[in-house]
């Protein structure tokens, strides 16, 4: 069972959303963690990544614990919401590589073909995923990953339901306004 800290010096079960992103040959599964309230100024989400191939020949799984900042996830939807907005001008555009704060897990897209129909963008472009699956014998950081096609609407709908889920869960947090007494209309 997870928990996370009411605010209240109280512990209270958490709630794991599961969030994916499906490409071409390989899923990308983020199960995140409502943060504690000692981390309010930048809540940190708690839960892990896991990188599966879809391919007949895919047998192994890459899966890490993930640390995400609040502004890790907005860094990371901006990051995407650049590049898809980049590829709809210039077809060979490939960003640079994100990386999370603590580096369980980088990202990178490619080249792809994005263009805008009666008002939505259809296409797609190639991502590149890492997750640090541990440490060597000399203490270096190892990672494995997966390469693969996504649909532009794919990576639209995580970044939604990433966002979603941050903004529903700063909502809860964020101090009612007071008032003096019945609101009158």
């Amino acid at each position: 069972m997870n928990t996370c800290d009411r605010g209240d010096g109280k512990e209270a079960e958490a709630r794991v959303v599961p969030l994916a992103l499906k490409a071409h040959g390989f899923t990308l599964s983020l199960d995140l963690v409502a943060p504690s309230t000692a981390a309010y100024h930048n809540p940190l989400f708690l839960g892990s990544a896991t990188l599966s191939p879809t391919v007949p020949t895919g047998t192994w799984v890459a899966r890490t614990t993930l640390d995400a900042s609040l502004a890790d996830v907005d860094r990371l939807c901006a990051w995407i919401g650049e590049h898809i907005a980049a590829l709809s001008e210039r077809r060979y555009h490939e960003s640079r590589t994100w990386v999370s704060q603590y580096l369980d897990m980088s990202v990178q897209c490619l080249l792809g073909d994005i263009v805008r129909q009666e008002d939505i963008l259809e296409g797609d472009f190639t991502i590149r995923i890492m997750l640090r699956v541990g440490r060597d014998a000399t203490g270096a950081r190892v990672y494995a990953g997966l390469e693969g096609v996504i649909d532009v609407q794919e990576a639209l709908l995580l970044c939604d339901s990433m966002r979603a889920y941050v903004g529903g869960w700063t909502e809860a947090r964020s101090p009612r306004r007071a008032t003096n007494g019945p609101e009158r209309g």
